[in-house]
């Protein structure tokens, strides 16, 4: 248990000694041994128990104290994350990155969250936010767009963007720090090389690469302009059906230039332990702790309404009792 008091303790210290050898001095002595004496000294203890705020550390709210913490989802939502090669191809890429994101979210609630997306264009598909519900509905309609207008990857034009977009943020919120993740199969038909921004690598103090699918690959279905992934396959210009597929090399190029750890994924759900090295540096640069305790003078507040509804009653009796022999 820990102490937030709103007042000095070396000024609630000796009342509350005070009080006690009140109460000492009322036990000794029968002619003040009375209910109304204890009850009163009692209120008075209670009053300074509540200026104490008494609190109990909860370790496992860590992860929601973390109000200084920016973090920013970078997620690949070209074509390519159509592919139903995950879980046995019975999910598409996208829809693990989503189930991801939004599991990595949970892993740091109170933080401020931004989804920048990379499809006919990199984009912000979330600006950032502390509203944790805005991120799931942002994050649940994420979806590729129309294959007609949907580019090649560009990796590092998302990156670029993204740079852009901590830079505008971090001259609103300098003493913020930063956690950066990427979503996507690694593929990128437009660089030769990936390149990560120095600046991006110097600010981040975590994050994570997630990579989606197989390297084996699957062939991807066609997206409507309205949205509605077709049954129909994507072609190339030799009329062979497009098949997308994990570019590993490229996952850990990222991961490299970020200087954060990779993972691979293909089966099953993220298990949050994986993020235990992120949430404990994370954990370093926190601001304030409020949420890492659980405060519990409102117990010793209810105790105090009920003492003094108690000398309430004790009073309002007295006075009609007074009233009625005068009578």
């Amino acid at each position: 248990m820990t102490l937030k008091s709103v007042t000095p303790i070396f000024i609630i210290g000796p009342l509350l000694i005070a009080c006690l050898g009140l109460a000492v001095f009322c036990i000794v002595r029968p002619d003040y041994r009375r209910v109304k004496n204890f009850r009163r000294i009692a209120i008075i203890v209670l009053v300074l128990f509540i200026m104490m705020r008494p609190a109990f550390y909860m370790p496992t709210s860590i992860e929601s104290s973390l109000s200084n913490l920016d973090i920013y989802f970078l997620v690949d939502m070209t074509g390519s994350m159509v592919a139903k090669d995950c879980n046995n191809n019975e999910t598409r890429s996208y829809e693990m990155a989503i189930d991801d994101m939004i599991t990595v979210a949970r892993r740091f609630v109170g933080s401020s969250y931004s989804i920048i997306a990379e499809d006919f264009s990199s984009y912000t598909a979330l600006p950032l936010t502390s509203n944790y519900d805005a991120f799931e509905t942002a994050a649940h309609a994420l979806i590729p767009k129309n294959s007609s207008i949907s580019s090649d990857s560009d990796i590092n034009h998302l990156f670029d963007y993204a740079n852009k977009h901590i830079k505008t943020n971090r001259l609103r919120h300098s003493d913020h720090q930063i956690l950066l993740f990427y979503f996507g199969d690694g593929e990128d038909r437009v660089n030769s090389k990936i390149s990560i921004p120095n600046e991006i690598t110097n600010t981040i103090i975590a994050g994570g690469v997630f990579g989606y699918g197989t390297e084996a690959g699957t062939e991807i279905e066609v997206i409507s302009p309205y949205g509605k992934i077709t049954t129909s396959y994507v072609y190339d210009e030799t009329n062979h059906r497009v098949v997308s597929s994990l570019n590993e090399g490229n996952i850990r190029q990222i991961a490299e230039g970020l200087g954060v750890k990779y993972y691979i994924r293909a089966n099953g759900s993220l298990d949050g332990g994986a993020l235990s090295d992120v949430a404990m540096k994370a954990s370093e640069f926190r601001i304030n702790d409020e949420t890492a305790y659980e405060d519990i003078y409102w117990i010793f507040a209810l105790v105090l309404l009920g003492v003094m509804l108690w000398e309430f009653s004790y009073i309002f009796n007295k006075l009609l009792l007074e009233r009625k022999s005068t009578k």
